[in-house]
């Protein structure tokens, strides 16, 4: 616990001076953070999730040696969906611990589903922190019409469809990674248009460690958490 935390706060710490490694225009940037402790590496994975940011992710790792203990701080708005679930299989698989950046900074619909796929290098555990001023939100997936285009018959019937088929897909995730449905209760709570942005402590009641931005430690699931850090969403 305690070498996670002291990761984390190096991390948050070189933010600032950050090199970016990986950009490309309305993409996520992918930035290799200096954090001081040899054979690690954290990265930030920072703006809206489209096309290719899985192949971008993947590129940067593969620059690493084989053996490195890799975490990923994420801010997003959110993004593509099969993206998402992409970026979240890898981490599952890579055994990287996600990380939901602090200080105000969100992780929303598509990057909390990547969010999700996070685990610990050395246990292969679920390896899931938020930083307790971050804010990690679910919501339904949005279907999306163009006002310009005369939809069809079979138009419709697709756009009907695709909710079915996303579903599927993120069932299946979900099981891939060893999570049971309750997490795909998160994003039903709250209509595509809303977001269901969870609490520290619903956090900690859902398996996700939460990282104290005032002392540097990991909070205890078995205490309550002070007033001031459970009144942040």
């Amino acid at each position: 616990m305690t070498r996670i935390s002291d990761l984390m706060r190096r991390a948050a710490a070189a933010l600032g001076c950050a090199a970016t490694l990986v950009s490309a225009a309305s993409a996520a940037t992918v930035t290799r953070i200096e954090n001081g402790r040899p054979g690690t590496a954290t990265f930030l994975l920072e703006g809206s999730i489209v096309a290719g940011d899985f192949q971008r992710m993947t590129k940067a790792l593969e620059k690493l040696p084989i053996g490195t203990n890799v975490s990923v701080i994420l801010e997003s708005p959110g993004g593509l969906v099969s993206e998402g679930l992409q970026l979240g299989t890898l981490f599952h698989r890579a055994k990287i611990t996600t990380v939901v950046k602090g200080d105000g900074a969100i992780c929303y619909s598509a990057c909390a589903l990547a969010f999700l796929g996070g685990r610990d290098f050395r246990t292969g555990l679920p390896g899931r922190i938020k930083m307790s001023g971050g804010k990690l939100g679910f919501h339904q997936f949005r279907r999306t019409y163009d006002p310009l285009k005369v939809y069809t018959k079979a138009d419709y019937e697709a756009e009907v469809a695709r909710p079915q088929v996303t579903t599927g897909l993120i069932v299946t995730y979900l099981k891939q990674i060893g999570e049971d449905l309750s997490k795909l209760q998160l994003m039903l709570r709250a209509p595509s248009e809303s977001m269901n942005v969870i609490s520290n402590e619903e956090c900690l009641k859902r398996g996700f460690q939460v990282l104290d931005e005032a002392t540097g430690r990991l909070m205890d699931a078995g205490k309550p958490i002070p007033q001031r850090l459970s009144s942040i969403h």
